[in-house]
């Protein structure tokens, strides 16, 4: 997920060819030269002609990104979606919450969270075991829930269950996923959709 390009970037005087991937929380150069730099420590963004002066506490990184300089300026310094726009949770949205959810989670649907099913217009379930997991068709069933639905699940490869014992469950009980979104450092949000 995020932005990614191919770039030179000039570090200290020096040029290096690198790898530049932009996400909600920062900006990884990688290549010849590494730097993690978090979004709020981006003091400035500047373009001059094809290049971005990325401006932080530690020093400038310039990239030079040719035509797509204007762009990445504007990914630099536009604020990533809150999990609350990510999740689609609006006003007076109706969010059926369902399991033990992490704390991003119960910030992000606030008062919009209903503890039934009646009138859902979203679902978010969290799946904290694999026996979670195995229950969800069937509690999906039981409430003939026909709205989107977020699962919320371990993330990466050690996770269990992760992205992949929740695509491999649902998508048999006839669910198609369209979306994921980081929640935490330990989780992840995949949201899935009834077919048919």
């Amino acid at each position: 997920m995020g932005r990614e390009a191919a770039a030179q970037a000039v570090v200290d005087g020096a040029r290096f060819a690198v790898r530049l991937h932009l996400d909600g929380a920062a900006l990884d150069v990688r290549g010849g030269v590494r730097r993690h730099i978090p979004r709020e420590q981006i003091s400035s963004v500047v373009v001059d002609g094809g290049h971005v002066v990325v401006a932080t506490a530690e020093g400038d990184v310039v990239l030079d990104l040719g035509d797509e300089a204007a762009a990445w300026a504007r990914a630099l310094t536009t604020p990533p979606p809150s999990l609350t726009d990510k999740l689609g949770v609006r006003p007076g949205t109706a969010v059926w919450l369902v399991g033990d959810a992490p704390a991003e989670i119960v910030g992000a649907v606030g008062s919009c969270a209903r503890a039934s099913a009646d009138g859902a217009e979203l679902v978010v379930v969290t799946v904290a075991s694999i026996d979670d997991l195995g229950r969800l068709p069937s509690l999906l069933d039981e409430h003939d829930v026909r709205v989107p639905v977020w699962v919320v699940h371990g993330k990466g490869s050690a996770a269990a269950p992760g992205a992949e014992a929740v695509r491999e469950v649902l998508r048999a009980a006839g669910y198609r996923d369209t979306k994921v979104t980081a929640v935490s450092d330990s989780a992840s949000a995949t949201r899935y959709q009834r077919q048919g």
